[in-house]
């Protein structure tokens, strides 16, 4: 579940590590993120020798949560850190790879582009 506030490791090849939620896209304020959420970020920490600075404003996708997800069939699954993958303003993807794996529940979002560039699907 992300917060307004909340810190999220980014798994794409952008240059940037830590971002920094600052809204959630949903309807209700009080609602947190889940998988597939579109949110707004202030980048915290990156790579050196990258275009993206610190404190530039982008959209991202959550794609993984540390809340328990229980699947149908009985299945639960917790992973052990937040990550989101980021957008430019044309909400096309920043970076060409994505480096770690991403939830299944991204197909309920229709974020297929993203599934086809992760390594795992968990």
């Amino acid at each position: 579940m992300i917060y307004s506030g909340s810190f999220l490791k980014v798994i794409d090849n952008s240059g940037v590590r830590i971002v920094k939620c600052i809204r959630v896209y949903i309807k209700s304020d009080f609602k947190p993120g889940l998988v597939g959420s579109m949110i707004l970020v202030s980048v915290r920490k990156v790579f050196s020798d990258k275009k993206i600075k610190k404190g530039e404003v982008y959209k991202g996708v959550i794609v993984r949560t540390k809340k328990i997800l229980v699947r149908y069939g009985g299945v639960f699954l917790k992973c052990d850190s937040a990550a989101v993958v980021l957008y430019n303003k044309r909400e096309q993807l920043l970076g060409n790879r994505i480096l770690e794996p991403v939830s299944f529940e991204l197909r309920n979002f229709n974020h297929l582009k993203i599934m086809s560039l992760a390594p795992y699907i968990i």
